[in-house]
């Protein structure tokens, strides 16, 4: 099999946008986002649906991916202020069709960018869960507890640290 060079095939990229005009506005919908902007766009959604304990509520996942999938695929901007109220925002795009009219039109390329989004927050979960993830959260957890010998000593002669420990190793496996 002859070899190709990929720069000889000339190939360019392409930006394919249509039309959608709603309420008197003309918006603009990219039918593709470069991936750059794509994985911007997941990091929005996740960053946006998770809890102070790194939990992703399916709902605020659904949410925040409505808005930020208009915020990327479209020429309509948000302002922060905006942004910080993300439910309010979405009663409006969801209840006004806003939304559902964008989805018709770029709907399979939103279900592949949703599906990037849940698999990752599926990664995420996997590593929090994973012996990796879970040193690392105790090592964030605990950046500022000073180890020196002697405390080690004392905290390891209480009986009730000991059995802790000796059930939190068994459980580890």
């Amino acid at each position: 099999m002859d070899k190709i060079n990929f720069n000889d095939m000339n190939l360019e990229y392409s930006q394919d946008t249509e039309i959608l005009n709603f309420n008197g506005f003309t918006i603009e919908l990219k039918t593709y986002l470069p991936i750059e902007q794509c994985l911007n766009m997941i990091a929005d959604v996740i960053n946006a649906a998770a809890d102070a304990n790194k939990f992703y509520n399916p709902g605020k996942i659904d949410v925040a991916f409505a808005i930020y999938a208009i915020k990327y695929y479209t020429n309509i901007e948000f302002t922060e202020d905006e942004l910080s109220d993300l439910p309010r925002i979405y009663d409006i795009i969801a209840t006004s069709g806003l939304y559902a009219s964008i989805k018709d039109i770029i709907e399979d390329e939103l279900s592949y960018v949703k599906q990037l989004t849940l698999s990752t927050v599926e990664a995420i979960y996997k590593y929090h869960n994973s012996l990796l993830g879970i040193l690392d959260s105790v090592n964030t957890d605990y950046t500022d507890l000073k180890l020196d010998a002697e405390e080690i000593t004392k905290n390891l002669s209480d009986k009730d640290n000991l059995t802790l420990l000796k059930d939190v190793m068994t459980k580890l496996g």
